[in-house]
């Protein structure tokens, strides 16, 4: 289904280039280990809950595909999370993550629902899905060094050729807007790489400091945090934002459903209507079946 909005017709038709564009580019990029260039291919990895997918994500996604060595960037959603019990429906986190790479060429594989299992297996199994000789690439926050000694963490770094590792921003002492990465052990670092013979790459861009629980407990401006498509997404299934609020204990809904004037395109909301109101002007997204 398309979304239609007061703008028009015109607003409508351009939406709809764009996603036919961006996802021309997607299915060029999903094709591309096809290719032979002489070396073996290189596949960053990124895994996680993606409750939901913010920008944080999606920035480190594309950072990674296009300032690294590697050949392709993919998103691998948890299945069924060891911990977190509360999450959103698979499908709708998966659709999320689709919506918010959406023209980036970064994939996102469904992976784990078909094996039902995390970490060693899924890193297995992505590798079964490219060319033998194919190298996998772990793509994580600075904090996999909290858990990375663990006999869990161990068994990973014997499926993977190296790891991509943002330096997260933290707060800078006690003081609200000012934030600084964390600290970093250089000679920890290096044990890792010598002890498992594999790269470890540090991107040291301050990029956003950005969290799911964040986008979860910030219910005034939760959009700021959110791919447009994405916040789209959410407008035209007000029960998935209500599991969202319950989640992180804050509420009501309707403080969540604060949108700014914009136009999207949501897809299979089986009829639903999002009225997106501010002071100036209303946009009005209604959802075709068919």
């Amino acid at each position: 289904g398309l979304a239609t909005c007061s703008l028009g017709a015109h607003c409508e038709c351009h939406n709809l280039f764009l996603l036919t564009r961006a996802r021309a580019m997607d299915m060029a990029a999903q094709h591309s280990h096809l290719c032979s260039h002489g070396r073996p291919l290189v596949v960053g990895v990124m895994g996680g809950a993606f409750n939901p997918i913010h920008l944080g994500h999606v920035l480190l996604a594309v950072t990674v595909r296009e300032t690294t060595p590697v050949d392709e960037v993919v998103v691998v959603p948890v299945f069924k999370h060891p911990v977190k019990a509360d999450l959103l429906p698979f499908e709708d986190r998966v659709e999320m993550c689709r919506l918010a790479v959406l023209g980036t060429g970064v994939q996102v594989s469904t992976v784990e629902q078909r094996i039902g299992e995390s970490n060693v297996a899924m890193l297995r199994a992505v590798k079964a899905e490219y060319p033998p000789g194919t190298q996998l690439v772990w793509i994580c926050g600075d904090d996999v060094f909290d858990w990375i000694d663990n006999p869990k963490g161990q068994a990973m770094l014997r499926e993977v050729d190296g790891l991509i590792v943002q330096r997260r921003l933290c707060r800078a002492g006690d003081t609200e807007d000012t934030f600084d990465k964390s600290p970093a052990d250089s000679g920890r670092i290096e044990d890792i790489r010598q002890r498992h013979g594999i790269k470890v790459d540090i991107i040291f861009g301050k990029l956003p400091h950005l969290s799911s629980s964040l986008v979860r407990s910030s219910p005034a401006i939760w959009r700021a945090y959110l791919p447009q498509l994405v916040a789209f997404y959410l407008d035209a299934r007000p029960q998935l934002l209500a599991r969202l609020v319950e989640e992180c204990g804050e509420g009501p809904v309707e403080a969540w459903v604060i949108r700014p004037n914009a136009v999207g395109i949501i897809e299979d909301c089986n009829g639903d209507e999002v009225t997106q109101t501010n002071s100036s002007r209303s946009v009005i997204i209604r959802c075709h079946q068919g």
